[in-house]
């Protein structure tokens, strides 16, 4: 049996010989070995803003910060927004965990959840929740969901656009 909750690779698929060579090459550096900037280190932002800047985003390293992966910057997201969130069922498993635990020790701000179909979120489902007067910070997403694999379609993409501009609320993908 093959375990696919988990982004594990086959260590037979990991470049070892590259890895090595790279790991040598940082520990060189005597910045490897101590905390680095909170936010990420400056060479590396400077880069993904001109990353970002070549896709027409104007930005600067002072927008962009590093996380040690997406939980932690789900964590984050979820207390800067500090209020209601939306979020598609089923979801990432690490978020939902993050969410009992930080959700349940905060402000109280409450996580709604919305179907999926095998067209992605249910848009009419967030459509009739945001037409209750709930008012989400955020709607978390992906394009292909964990773990059902479902490919959200474009229609669902543009229609959840003109949700989060007509009610006011970020999409984090």
């Amino acid at each position: 049996m093959i375990d696919l909750s988990f982004g594990i690779p086959d260590p037979e698929l990991l470049p070892i010989p590259l890895i090595k060579e790279a790991s040598l090459k940082v520990i060189e550096d005597i910045r490897s070995l101590q905390y680095g900037p909170v936010e990420g280190y400056v060479e590396a932002r400077e880069a993904l803003a001109k990353l970002v800047e070549l896709r027409g985003i104007q930005t600067d390293k002072n927008n962009i910060v590093l996380t040690s992966g997406a939980k932690e910057a789900l964590y984050i997201l979820s207390f800067l927004m500090n209020k209601d969130i939306v979020i598609e069922e089923p979801t990432y498993q690490g978020f939902i965990s993050l969410l009992k635990f930080s959700y349940g020790f905060s402000y109280g701000g409450s996580v709604y959840t919305i179907p999926l179909d095998s067209e992605g979120i249910k848009v009419e489902e967030l459509e009739k929740i945001l037409k209750k007067g709930v008012r989400p910070s955020f709607l978390y997403t992906v394009t292909i969901n964990n773990p059902t694999g479902y490919v959200t379609h474009d229609d669902n993409k543009k229609y959840l656009l003109e949700l989060a501009e007509d009610y006011d609320f970020k999409i984090i993908e």
